[in-house]
């Protein structure tokens, strides 16, 4: 050992050689990183297996994939189901008001579609790969159309409103 080196204790207990005498860690308040890795593993895991809990609840498969994909899925999953099912609920709402009341009725039973065909989805795979944009794509391409447009008509309006059904409808899953 230089003789400029010197011996850090951490917080966690464990002693990090310090090089030329200058420790990284100021006032030795750090973790190792295998203690960070561990404290990191351990809230995942805790998060995970409370999303799990959540998303059984509601009724959702069991997903596939492997541990680490299963535990990521159950995460995102359990952050996009509420949301989905405030979207049905939200257009419900609105379709007991008279106006366009038919039309949000469609919208209603169009989103509680795209609600249940996720919620159908198994593999933890699909989850991961659309973790950053599933909800934003659907309600995106929803308000694409007539979006900057300029509805000058009822006919207009209700051309809109047809191509916003038929979005919803056809959205893949």
């Amino acid at each position: 050992m230089n003789k400029l080196d010197q011996e850090v204790t951490l917080v966690c207990g464990h002693i990090k050689s310090s090089k030329n005498g200058v420790s990284k860690h100021k006032n030795n308040s750090k973790l190792c990183s295998a203690c960070s890795d561990i404290i990191i593993g351990t809230e995942f895991a805790a998060l995970s297996k409370l999303a799990a809990q959540q998303n059984e609840q509601a009724g959702l498969l069991k997903l596939e994939g492997s541990d680490r994909q299963v535990a990521w899925a159950e995460i995102i999953r359990a952050e996009i189901v509420p949301q989905l099912d405030g979207f049905v609920s939200a257009k419900q709402r609105y379709a007991g008001s008279p106006e366009n009341a038919e039309y949000l009725s469609e919208c209603a039973a169009a989103w509680a579609e795209i609600a249940k065909k996720i919620k159908a989805v198994s593999t933890a795979e699909w989850f991961i790969n659309r973790k950053n944009n599933l909800i934003s794509n659907i309600v995106g391409g929803f308000h694409d159309y007539g979006e900057g447009e300029f509805v000058i008509s009822t006919m207009d309006y209700q051309v809109l409103k047809m191509k916003r059904l038929q979005y919803l409808r056809n959205f893949k899953i």
